[in-house]
């Protein structure tokens, strides 16, 4: 599937519990990432060719 400049590079997803909680991941803190130790949203680099929606679930 080609790509065009405004098909998104990354994906994140906002989790709540059934108590109104968010999911939040703690990035590790001893690796050369952007903003290692802080936490963030979970989600990432797609991979293609899955479509923007798909690439935020779980295979």
């Amino acid at each position: 599937m080609p790509t065009t400049a405004d098909d998104p590079r990354q994906t994140a997803a906002l989790l709540l519990n059934r108590r109104g909680q968010y999911l939040l991941h703690l990035r590790d803190a001893h690796k050369p990432i952007c903003d290692p130790g802080t936490w963030s949203l979970p989600g990432g680099a797609g991979r293609m060719p899955k479509p923007p929606r798909r690439r935020s679930c779980a295979s």
